[in-house]
């Protein structure tokens, strides 16, 4: 009797060395809901054995179902274990063939996005089966292994920053990680918007991560102990990842976020994981991660339509 499409998942996710932080299925289960995720497996039609997977959840958008990563999941992408010794020309079109087949076990819906790891250059197959793709950008700190020399990387203003902000504030990390998703809502409240992600979600994924001791979270304050500004950080056994940063527009010591931003870092250093600021292409954002020094990592974020009607009135909603 073959296992369930997620007992198989399960056991490809404890071997894979692909598989991130967010393929994990307690990740899954934290993020979608237990029951709001599902899995497509593709298995050689002569042994049987698993050779793919491609975890999936259907979400509304727009009242709208279709195929997308939950929040704050910045990765969600096939997993493939191809045979070993195949030639260039083999592995590719083991790829082409595993996609084909765990791209059609998808629920037929008006619209499918995934988005792939850096590790992942050839979107080829995806192309193969009408996906289209935008070139998305990240920086990320590769080696921390020297901490001063990165601190030597990083552009003079965020070193003077920094440096201000240590002179006005203290950062510390928290157990609980509470106001540093009041400082984040507060970005949004003070434009006037709505936050992305709702606190009791938050709260939700935050406890998956602090059972399995994957996250941490920094608080930059005042002299007289009012939150400026804070960073959550999650990681799995390569890298870390920086989800979450917040901080009042109206605080007037500057550098505050700079600072707990660092405070993370020299953290992650300890562990000698890769520090990934999971960039954002807005210019504001972009321009402040960048004056960290790391190095511009290029991604796939890969969509599909089921006509030019769907795909058009998508585009047009997110204007």
């Amino acid at each position: 009797m073959k296992p369930s499409p997620k007992t198989a998942y399960r056991d490809i996710c404890r071997h894979a060395a692909q598989a991130t932080l967010f393929h994990q299925p307690w990740w899954l289960d934290a993020a979608c809901g237990p029951g709001n995720w599902q899995v497509a497996i593709a298995r050689n039609e002569n042994t049987g054995e698993v050779e793919g997977a491609l975890p999936y959840h259907v979400r509304s958008r727009f009242g709208v179902k279709i195929v997308a990563p939950p929040p704050l999941t910045p990765f969600l992408g096939p997993l493939l274990c191809p045979p070993e010794g195949l030639n260039h020309y083999k592995l590719r079109a083991f790829e082409e063939a595993l996609a084909a087949q765990l791209l059609s076990e998808l629920p037929r819906l008006p619209a499918v996005r995934l988005k792939l790891h850096y590790d992942v250059h050839n979107w080829l197959p995806f192309r193969q089966v009408g996906f289209r793709q935008t070139t998305r950008y990240s920086y990320r700190i590769l080696d921390l292994s020297d901490i001063e020399a990165v601190w030597a990387s990083f552009h003079p203003k965020l070193r003077n920053k920094i440096n201000h902000a240590a002179r006005f504030c203290q950062v510390q990390q928290i157990d609980d990680a509470g106001p540093v998703f009041q400082l984040f809502e507060r970005r949004f409240q003070q434009k006037g918007q709505a936050a992305p992600i709702h606190r009791e979600w938050f709260a939700g994924v935050d406890q998956a991560l602090m059972q399995r001791q994957a996250r941490a979270a920094f608080l930059c304050s005042d002299r007289a102990g009012r939150p400026l500004a804070g960073a959550y950080i999650a990681w799995d056994q390569y890298s870390s990842y920086l989800l979450l940063t917040g901080f009042d527009e109206q605080a007037n010591i500057r550098g505050a976020a700079a600072l707990a931003v660092w405070a993370s870092i020299q953290f992650v250093a300890e562990r000698g994981l890769i520090y990934d600021f999971e960039g954002s292409m807005l210019p504001g954002v972009e321009r402040f991660f960048r004056e960290f020094g790391g190095e511009l990592c290029s991604y796939h974020r890969l969509a599909k339509y089921r006509n030019r009607m769907w795909e058009v009135l998508f585009h047009t909603i997110r204007k």
